[in-house]
């Protein structure tokens, strides 16, 4: 049922869409669809270092910084676990690489949420720039 409480067909919703991507397509200019086209997405490398360039810098790299000084804590607790005579060392150091890592978890999570919100940016951005190109050609006489 659509919304007026009529039956909607399938040849009908095909056609409203078909309709709906012709004015799209002729909406959008040569030039247009060649700046969609030319921009691909950013590397992997290029999304990673994302957050260190964005203007609250020192958080994401005060993140990189404790997160590789967990990874130290990691590697020397496996050592000493490693060395470790007794039993209850053992359980210490393991309980404590543990944590270790758990603290890198969410360190890489909050980074990764960080790095997406730079993605959400960049394509707010994006359809920021062709809504007001749309509009300059709507007001263009």
């Amino acid at each position: 049922m659509n919304l007026l409480g009529g039956e909607v067909t399938t040849p009908d919703l095909l056609l409203s869409n078909a309709s709906s991507f012709r004015r799209l397509r002729d909406a959008l200019r040569d030039a247009d669809l060649d700046l969609l086209v030319a921009e691909r997405e950013p590397t992997l490398l290029t999304q990673t270092l994302a957050p260190l360039r964005r203007r609250h810098r020192f958080p994401a790299v005060l993140i990189v910084v404790v997160s590789l000084a967990f990874l130290v804590v990691i590697g020397w607790s496996v050592r000493e676990f490693l060395a470790a005579t007794d039993a209850i060392a053992a359980v210490g150091w393991a309980t404590l690489v543990l944590v270790s890592s758990q603290v890198i978890v969410l360190l890489k999570i909050w980074y990764w949420i960080q790095m997406e919100r730079c993605m959400m940016l960049r394509e707010l951005k994006r359809l920021e720039l062709q809504v007001a190109r749309a509009t300059d050609r709507r007001l263009a006489p």
